[in-house]
């Protein structure tokens, strides 16, 4: 009787009685297709890593905003530290009297300079995060203020002031088409601030922030534009001598503390955010 030969791989039992599943051999060109072929894990699989994927990338888009949020609340603390130091330091300047911008002037004037630009590119930046970081809506005039506000920093720092005011220390005051456009970003960067502070008691009155910021919020955009005109008035009365030494300065501080004080807060609040994603995180 012939005997019917079995393939290695079907024969069905071994020693000790166990089955045994042998692979068949492949010919050559036949493995590496296999070896190539992609591996499917299915439509649910494949939709759990592509949300993971997204999850992922938003995480690091939100943590990008933030860190530009605060990047720009670091440099408004340098150019108050950087301005108040100067009004102590500088021999015969008259804070009261003279302006911030006047600290541009002078041998030592690439400090504030140099501390306008950073102040500015901050503020930039720091307009790109909280876009990034808030919903749209009416929350969209913030950003706006907050890079209006930092350009017009950048403006100044490379138009700077003319003389006057009594500084630098025996020239006549002047006017020039830089010192013009010094004047200009000097109205955009209160203007930036007074809106950007009503923005953001729009946005904590939304019960985005809290009652305390939009309290803080309102005395701010009162404060500013308010401070801003008194130093206005007081300068014009300083030029045209009716009230020499007038305390336009002072005022011009009053301003510009009340809106960096508020605008850094504000955006070490937002930058200090819940952990999770942020509603325009996806946005490039």
């Amino acid at each position: 009787m012939a005997v019917r030969r079995v393939p290695q791989h079907r024969v069905p039992l071994a020693e000790g009685g166990d089955r045994v599943h042998r692979r068949p051999r492949l010919r050559p060109g036949r493995r590496a297709h296999l070896e190539r072929a992609p591996v499917h894990l299915g439509r649910g699989a494949d939709r759990i890593l592509a949300r993971d994927h997204v999850v992922t990338g938003t995480a690091v888009r939100t943590s990008t905003a933030r860190t530009l949020v605060r990047a720009g609340a670091a440099g408004q603390v340098l150019f108050a530290v950087v301005f108040l130091v100067e009004d102590a330091t500088r021999r015969g300047f008259q804070p009261w009297r003279q302006w911030v911008s006047h600290l541009s002037l002078g041998p030592w004037g690439w400090v504030n300079i140099a501390a306008l630009a950073v102040a500015g590119a901050g503020a930039v930046l720091a307009a790109v995060g909280v876009a990034r970081l808030l919903p749209a809506g009416r929350a969209r005039w913030l950003p706006r203020a907050i890079g209006a506000y930092g350009g017009a920093l950048v403006l100044a720092a490379v138009c700077p002031i003319d003389p006057g005011l009594g500084w630098p220390t025996g020239q006549p005051p002047a006017h020039t088409l830089t010192g013009g456009l010094h004047q200009l970003a000097g109205a955009t960067i209160f203007g930036g601030l007074t809106v950007a502070a009503w923005a953001g008691r729009r946005l904590a009155a939304s019960g985005q922030a809290g009652a305390r910021w939009a309290r803080w919020s309102a005395v701010t955009g009162v404060t500013v534009p308010a401070s801003f005109l008194l130093c206005g008035i007081l300068a014009g009365l300083d030029y045209s001598g009716a009230w020499p030494d007038a305390p336009s300065g002072l005022f011009e501080r009053l301003a510009l503390l009340a809106g960096t004080a508020w605008l850094t807060a504000f955006l070490a609040h937002l930058a200090a955010g819940p952990s999770g994603p942020a509603p325009n995180a996806g946005r490039p």
